[in-house]
């Protein structure tokens, strides 16, 4: 359904409606027809105006490419002050969600008639942003500053039990009346011949002492904090109360112009790009959600897998002829699901006992005959994964053919080792499995795959509520996560060889957004696979591969050759060439981003969104950083290059710049361009 603004007269008032799926932004298309529709409206012998959308959106903000491509006429704001100043009466009729810009729109109509369905959210800070057309200083006109702080602070959407709801709705209707409550308020307000505008509805300004009190306690928390954009978000409502409403509008507007240009709001922007990105390749498996699922084996990794299944929701048909195996898979289920129960907050009321009763367990492979997925989940081995893929090809000819076999594993191309008859049928799958919310899936086939494996891979990620990220394995690698933390952890080990503490590395990347510093991470990936993926950064002594060999961990070969001596770390920026936080947070990044540039140009990835992606979603990127790659860009990729250059001695095979970001810095190409 393409986007439109439909034009009617019922009864003298013309009935606006706007519908833009899924989610109803006023993009430029949709501003300047609302516009259009507008202008009509004031020349149509009609009497006044009601706008509405659909019964699950009124409306929402702009989308997220036009911050970065430029915000366009007719701009939100304007939009907005067209409707407030209209010479005829407009009603918004609101239903569903009433988000961002949305919202804004519905502050400055003269009337608001909605539904028990209604949530109203202004959540622009999750970019980075304040609302910027109006928001700020229309609703505490309404509900005051205590309510007003609260409801964009949160940044989440409020319904009918929130104190403050009927300040801003006027009228509370059921949803088979509201359009024709819409029209009668419109022609009340035009029989009475004069109707409230924003600006003069300052029924929220009047108890100013509380008013002021809310604004400074907020003020101080995020002083404190070093937090602009909500600071920011306080100054302007207390312009509301202390400033003419022109001025507040225009403080609002130079506040957001200086927040969409800056560099915080864009790596938040990025961020939710990835994200989305990576759940739009599941919207067309919505239709068609997964209810059942096989699992053929029962290794290590099966169990992780297992217990997020039953979790899940799914019923999960599990076939291994070796019972001890079964027993162990048990065992090893009901732990991780008594974690989940102790550590999770979704996991309150969770009883293992309950949710074990959604798996059945077989020693016959026949038994998975009729899963339209397939999840295989012998152990994480080159030997293992051959031998079941095998034995999962003789059984899809007795079968009438497999399905989607999903292959878990963190580090091998499964697809490269399966038989011929399953060939275009097996892809890699890894999930993230962290202390904190990792959603990350990476799963990994060829170009030139069956649809349906694709299919089911993104179908299984989101039965999980997991976000699938496509990889495509090359000879070197098969994971980003995997690579990105190896080449993190050759950087923290480069620094802490030359004399800067373990704690420091973790406490200088916590400090720039991330969940956990490097050596952290140790503890929570699986250690012979990122002590492989270390081992190919060289430095066979470095700390964090005796760390990793304490918990199984491959123990490196000894160099034949004569140990290289340490090169001296360069001077940092602190006093007397010390190292600061800034410098190895600096330092580490310029590996992660070198290393990130090498998987690009390997093919493991089709573009740098997919590694902020991976980042983000899987290693516990903060959304303020945009992702390694990202941040770069922001920086700068000379800085990187130069950067790199100057830390080579340190690591070569880690810091000696690769060709392609050599390459991108000199033609001035900035990764953004790179995500198409």
């Amino acid at each position: 359904m393409a986007a439109s603004v439909t034009f009617r007269i019922e009864d003298r008032i013309a009935i606006i409606s706007l519908a833009n799926p899924p989610i109803n932004a006023l993009t430029p298309r949709m501003r300047n027809a609302l516009a259009e529709a507008l202008d009509r409206a004031e020349a149509e012998d009609c009497r006044g105006v009601v706008i509405e959308g659909t019964e699950d959106v009124f409306a929402s903000g702009l989308t997220l490419n036009e911050y970065d491509d430029g915000l366009q006429d007719i701009s939100l704001a304007e939009l907005n002050r067209r409707v407030e100043t209209f010479p005829k009466p407009v009603v918004v009729r609101l239903a569903g969600l009433v988000s961002g810009g949305g919202l804004e729109l519905a502050l400055a109509a003269h009337w608001r008639v909605g539904t028990e369905t209604v949530r109203l959210a202004l959540p622009d800070l999750g970019i980075g942003l304040i609302p910027g057309a109006g928001g700020t200083q229309r609703l505490p006109r309404l509900v005051g500053g205590e309510a007003a702080l609260n409801l964009i602070l949160s940044r989440q959407a409020a319904g009918p039990s929130w104190p403050a709801f009927k300040l801003v709705v006027d009228e509370v209707h059921r949803a088979e009346t509201a359009h024709r409550a819409a029209v009668d308020s419109a022609l009340r307000l035009a029989e009475r011949g004069d109707w409230p505008l924003s600006a003069e509805r300052t029924g929220g300004l009047e108890e100013g002492d509380a008013f002021r009190q809310a604004v400074e306690k907020r003020r101080a928390a995020y002083l404190e904090a070093n937090r602009r954009a909500e600071l920011e978000v306080v100054n302007c409502v207390e312009a509301a109360l202390l400033m003419p409403f022109e001025a507040g509008l225009e403080l609002e507007a130079t506040i957001y112009e200086e927040l969409v240009d800056s560099n915080h709001s864009a790596a938040l922007r990025h961020a939710r790009k990835a994200e989305r990105r990576a759940a739009s390749i599941a919207m067309k498996q919505r239709s068609n959600p997964l209810t059942t699922v096989g699992v053929a084996y029962a290794g290590p990794l099966a169990a992780q897998a297992v217990a997020e299944m039953l979790v899940a929701g799914l019923s999960v048909k599990l076939a291994d002829p070796d019972q001890r195996a079964r027993e162990t898979l048990v065992r090893a289920v009901t732990r991780e699901l008594e974690t989940m129960a102790e550590a999770r907050s979704s996991g309150a009321g969770l009883e293992p006992g309950e949710v074990l009763r959604q798996l059945q367990m077989s020693p016959d492979m026949s038994s998975l005959a009729g899963q339209s997925v397939l999840v295989e989940g012998a152990p994480d081995t080159e030997k293992a994964k051959r031998a079941a893929l095998s034995a999962l090809s003789m059984l899809g000819r007795v079968l009438g053919g497999p399905p989607p076999i999903l292959s878990l594993t963190h580090h091998l191309d499964v697809a490269a080792l399966a038989p011929a008859p399953l060939k275009g049928k097996v892809a890699g799958l890894s999930l993230a499995h962290r202390s904190f919310p990792a959603p990350l899936a990476e799963f990994s086939a060829p170009k030139g795959e069956e649809e349906a494996l694709v299919n089911g891979a993104v179908r299984f990620a989101t039965a999980l509520g997991r976000r699938a990220v496509r990889l495509f394995p090359t000879p070197q690698a098969a994971s980003a996560s995997m690579v990105l933390t190896a080449a993190l952890l050759a950087a923290a080990d480069a620094l802490t060889a030359r004399g800067i503490e373990p704690g420091q590395v973790d406490a200088a990347m916590r400090s720039w957004g991330m969940r956990r510093g490097p050596y952290q991470m140790i503890t929570e990936l699986p250690a012979d696979v990122l002590s492989r993926a270390r081992i190919a950064f060289g430095d066979l002594d470095g700390l964090s591969l005796k760390r990793l060999a304490e918990r199984g961990g491959v123990v490196p070969e000894p160099s034949p050759e004569d140990p290289q001596p340490l090169v001296g770390l360069a001077p940092g920026s602190g006093e007397d060439g010390a190292w600061t936080p800034v410098d190895v947070r600096r330092a580490c990044l310029a590996a992660v981003v070198n290393t990130g540039t090498g998987l690009l140009d390997q093919g493991l990835v089709a573009r740098p969104l997919v590694l902020d992606a991976v980042a983000l979603m899987g290693l516990g990127y903060a959304p303020s950083t945009g992702g390694p790659m990202k941040a770069a860009e922001l920086r700068g990729l000379f800085e990187y290059v130069k950067r790199c250059r100057a830390l080579a001695p340190l690591n070569p095979l880690l810091w000696t710049p690769h060709p392609l970001l050599v390459k991108l810095q000199r033609e001035g190409v900035v990764f953004d361009r790179m995500n198409g």
